[in-house]
């Protein structure tokens, strides 16, 4: 695929970032702007990505090791909440890691991915730096 093509997609990605950050939902996220989120039956929210296939977003949460749809790929990451939030190529939080890091300002595109873990407790993120080799 030619990244000529891909200037639409990335148009129509921050178009839908846009959409996101400037609805309702955005004004309650801002308003407690990086602080702890409130936890539902998912897990604390941690941020969101762009899926490959259809550019659609969907939102990251600290459940343990979570895997895209089978044929799906997580292609962005914009982590608003979470002290770590790691990438995978791999189902299952196996492959070779695509992000690792911590709270950003911005979302950032990353190789396709397919699993993500962000761990919130500073006992599971220390366990997943050691895991994972991380510094």
């Amino acid at each position: 695929m030619s990244h000529l093509r891909l200037l639409p997609l990335f148009a129509d990605l921050m178009a839908l970032f846009a959409l996101i950050f400037a609805s309702p939902l955005a004004a309650d996220v801002e308003a407690v702007n990086g602080s702890e989120p409130a936890p539902d039956a998912n897990g604390k929210l941690c941020g969101y990505s762009a899926i490959q296939e259809g550019g659609f977003v969907v939102e990251l949460y600290t459940n343990p090791c979570t895997d895209a749809d089978q044929a799906e790929h997580f292609q962005t990451i914009y982590n608003k909440y979470c002290t770590l939030c790691i990438m995978f190529t791999g189902r299952g939080c196996t492959g070779d890691t695509t992000f690792v890091g911590g709270v950003m300002q911005d979302s950032k595109y990353i190789a396709p991915s397919q699993s993500y873990y962000c761990p919130w407790e500073k006992t599971d993120i220390e366990a997943a730096k050691k895991k994972y080799g991380i510094e």
